[in-house]
């Protein structure tokens, strides 16, 4: 047993004799991390893995890498070795995803378009998901501009950009703090993607993450202007922002306003309010609110 991934191991005949092998995602991620080979294929060619008894599916796939997440290599390897050498397994998308995620985590981008060509050639995708997953990774990386440019160029794979994933793209610019760079591909391209409430919403929770309230009620009223409704993802994102920036009056005098307007007031409503002013200390108000919010008939969720 000194040599589990043996590829000598890997014939017909010696697989006659073979113990079924394991499907716990736990005790193949093992058994894999176990190989002392992080170079080769060979160690991970194994009788285990390429078993036509291994009851390989996407879920079970998808579990053992997940489980390797914080070894890459090895989940990689894992992964190309029943690509390339399982006689009857093929990858489902999500699986490619996954791995398309690992190595651009680790910086392999000649690793993530060779997986990207290798989807096409197997008609998995790319999906506009699998572009989002990069463009992130590029985004954490400090490189924003690789991000748009990944986006605008989507079509080049057999990937046509929507307005699912012009939201998707700007999401991931604006929860980086990236918001300026957003905004701005926000503003080019609104018009051919026919912007709607939820573009609006990232954009508004874009400049309310980096505590820029005034940029937020611009696009707020741009939106209204543009006949777009807000909706109570809207007025909960500003609400949050002016807490999120300490400015508490404009924050209740909103609040008042919503109230005003006969808006939905819901659970994040409430909890945002009163997590504001326990922020800020004003406890008492806190408490008021939270009264309120039970008179109202409001159910407290655990954040409240």
């Amino acid at each position: 047993m000194n040599r589990l991934f043996s590829k000598s191991l890997c014939t017909s005949a010696a697989g006659a004799n073979l113990k079924p092998p394991p499907a716990d995602s736990a005790a193949i991620a093992k058994l894999i991390l176990s190989s002392p080979s992080t170079t080769t294929h060979q160690s991970l060619d194994d009788q285990f893995l390429l078993s036509t008894e291994t009851p390989w599916t996407p879920q079970l796939v998808n579990s053992v890498l997940k489980r390797l997440w914080n070894h890459g290599p090895k989940a990689l390897q894992f992964f190309h070795l029943l690509d390339r050498h399982h006689r009857e397994y093929i990858h489902a998308a999500s699986s490619f995803d996954l791995a398309i995620d690992i190595a651009a985590r680790l910086h392999l981008h000649t690793t993530v378009r060779s997986l990207i060509h290798r989807m096409r050639s197997l008609r998995l995708g790319p999906s506009p998901k699998t572009f989002a997953i990069v463009a992130e990774r590029y985004v954490s990386a400090g490189k924003p501009d690789k991000a748009v440019k990944l986006f605008l160029n989507m079509h080049e794979q057999g990937c046509f950009q929507d307005l699912a994933s012009f939201n998707t793209i700007l999401d991931v610019l604006c929860k980086s703090k990236r918001v300026e760079k957003a905004y701005e591909l926000f503003r080019a391209l609104r018009g051919r993607f026919s912007a709607d409430t939820v573009t609006y919403n990232v954009i508004v929770n874009g400049w309310c993450l980096i505590k820029r309230t005034p940029k937020a009620l611009e696009v707020l009223k741009e939106m209204v202007e543009r006949g777009i409704n807000p909706n109570l993802t809207t007025y909960n994102t500003m609400l949050k922002g002016f807490f999120r920036a300490g400015q508490i009056r404009q924050a209740w005098e909103f609040f008042l306003e919503m109230k005003k307007r006969k808006c939905e007031i819901d659970v994040v409503t409430y909890t945002t309010v009163v997590h504001g002013f326990g922020v800020a200390g004003e406890i008492n108000r806190a408490r008021n609110v939270f009264d309120e919010m039970i008179r109202e008939g409001v159910l407290p969720s655990v954040a409240t």
